[in-house]
């Protein structure tokens, strides 16, 4: 008896000494889902006064990327020496670390001077774009074709609070720079990247609108009016807003998520059930898809609604709810929460991911570009879902 408790205690012990220093996986029983403990890579919770909102996304070889801030550097902070650094770190599908980005010279950090604004994208070749400390800079590769080394400015954010929206394609980033003239930034990404720069200095509303659309796509930018109780939403070519249009949508139906330039995701409150929903409406306004909701659930309004390349796919943060009236005013308390994800042309959910209730950071997630994996970031928990397997699983 004690010859085989002694041999379970050795076999631990060299179990422990074996993993030891390397950050565990953790996977659910029917190795659906990855668990990454971010701060196993130098994630810091944010202090008392600091906004640090990590950015996650997913490229076109289901691997992961996730940007946060860490406190670096002690001391005066100045704008060639801030104190933060922008920590990129890129996870393969099994959930293990590509230390193909860790860079010489730990390049795969940007030294910044803010939390909060900072983030990660991705171009439609997978290339990693970050914006830290005032610019937005892409890894670039030596001319021999050997894996990139080098950071290098794409584009100047010229104020502080720089705002951008990019198309569901990953072609096209379009960037404000509040207070600049002229505002906006056409950045086109594929293949030799080229800029525009159009908007015109904030002086109206209609140039508020113009220089704020909540989507574009790779031809046109959307955004809404409301006025009283009516809602107005419009769409223009990009730097051309003279030629806006209305669009034909339902009442109490604003756009939520661009998918295409003939199909978008509109955000509609039901009156009767005082609760906000989704669908999926044309372009010529045409319901195509409205998402059947339980009794007690509905969609909020961040975090956004994320969507796949093509626009078959959408994942949606869905939540239970009691009490509260929107109506009136008065605020529910959530008492579940999970990630429902559909497909546009099948017409149904495909998969509903539990979520954490609460978070004390920061809770994003994204849709791999294929529609077929999910990320979660929930504090310093990072989880990737195969979407294929949840399916498979599903009862």
């Amino acid at each position: 008896m004690r010859s085989c408790l002694r041999t379970n205690v050795l076999g631990l012990l060299y179990l422990f000494l074996l993993v030891g220093g390397q950050p565990l996986l953790a996977q659910t029983p029917s190795d659906r889902a990855v668990t990454i403990n971010l701060r196993d890579y130098g994630w810091q919770p944010p202090g008392r006064h600091e906004i640090d909102r990590p950015s996650l996304a997913i490229d076109k070889q289901d691997r992961v990327i996730v940007g946060f801030t860490v406190r670096a550097r002690p001391g005066l902070a100045t704008r060639n020496q801030p104190s933060l650094d922008f920590h990129i770190l890129r996870f393969l599908p099994d959930g293990k670390r590509d230390v193909s980005l860790a860079l010489p010279n730990g390049n795969e950090s940007l030294p910044t001077n803010a939390a909060g604004k900072t983030g990660i994208y991705l171009s439609d070749t997978n290339q990693i774009i970050a914006r830290a400390n005032g610019n937005f800079q892409t890894l670039v590769s030596d001319a021999d074709g050997s894996p990139p080394t080098t950071w290098k400015v794409v584009a100047p954010c010229l104020s502080q609070w720089c705002i951008f929206a990019q198309s569901p394609s990953r072609k096209t980033l379009l960037v404000n720079s509040t207070g600049a003239d002229p505002p906006l930034t056409l950045i086109r990404l594929s293949g030799q990247s080229t800029f525009q720069s159009c908007g015109n200095a904030h002086a109206s509303t209609e140039d508020s609108i113009q220089n704020h659309p909540r989507s574009i796509t790779d031809e046109f930018a959307y955004s809404t009016e409301s006025s009283g109780s009516e809602t107005f939403s419009y769409r223009w070519p990009l730097c051309d807003y003279e030629h806006r249009i209305e669009l034909p949508l339902p009442a109490h139906s604003f756009p939520a998520k661009v998918l295409n330039d003939q199909m978008f995701v509109a955000r509609r409150y039901d009156n009767r059930s005082d609760k906000m929903g989704i669908e999926v409406i044309s372009f010529s306004g045409q319901s195509i898809f409205r998402p059947t909701l339980a009794k007690h659930e509905t969609v909020p309004t961040f975090p956004p609604i994320q969507s796949s390349e093509r626009g078959d796919r959408i994942a949606a943060d869905v939540v239970t709810v009691r009490g509260g009236n929107q109506r009136l005013d008065i605020g529910w308390h959530i008492t579940s929460r999970r990630i429902a994800v559909y497909d546009i042309s099948a017409r149904n959910e495909v998969a509903s991911v539990p979520a954490e209730l609460k978070y004390r950071y920061h809770f994003e997630f994204d849709l791999s570009p294929d529609g077929h994996r999910l990320v979660i970031l929930e504090d310093d928990s990072l989880r990737i879902v195969d979407l294929d397997q949840y399916v498979k699983d599903k009862p």
